[in-house]
């Protein structure tokens, strides 16, 4: 992402998540579960090989297992990266709108965010919190 459009795609995700659409998120965290699934299935190799190590039977098990794992592992992290690379393909100029940086929507100014913070009944606009914190 960061060759195609500059975007550091660490920092920019948590912003970039909130501007998508719930379908999109549905599917990016299908696909998290399922390599998470593929992972645990990987788990699984080592008490397989463990028992092995008194029972012969268990090796092959293992093998399968592991085999089975790396495989559903591989394709579910393509998925994934390919989904979140479509979802920054799509959506990232939404993001880039709701942070106002392509000018078709204002920024958010300390004045604005005083007297927003003024109207819900905050500080008043231009006083600091106590402690200077807020920076």
């Amino acid at each position: 992402m960061y060759d195609a459009y500059d975007l550091d795609l660490g920092a920019a995700w948590p912003r970039l998540w909130l501007t998508v659409p719930d379908a999109v998120r549905a599917e990016l965290l299908a696909a998290r579960e399922a390599y998470g699934a593929a992972f645990g299935l990987a788990g699984w190799a080592a008490p397989y090989l463990l028992l092995g190590a008194w029972w012969w039977p268990a090796l092959p098990a293992a093998v399968v297992v592991a085999a089975t794992a790396w495989i559903r592992g591989r394709a579910a992290t393509a998925v994934f990266a390919d989904l979140v690379e479509a979802t920054v393909d799509l959506h990232a100029i939404t993001l880039a709108q709701e942070l106002g940086l392509t000018g078709e929507r204002p920024i958010l100014t300390r004045e604005i965010g005083g007297r927003a913070t003024a109207l819900r009944g905050g500080r008043t606009a231009g006083s600091r919190p106590a402690g200077g914190a807020g920076r």
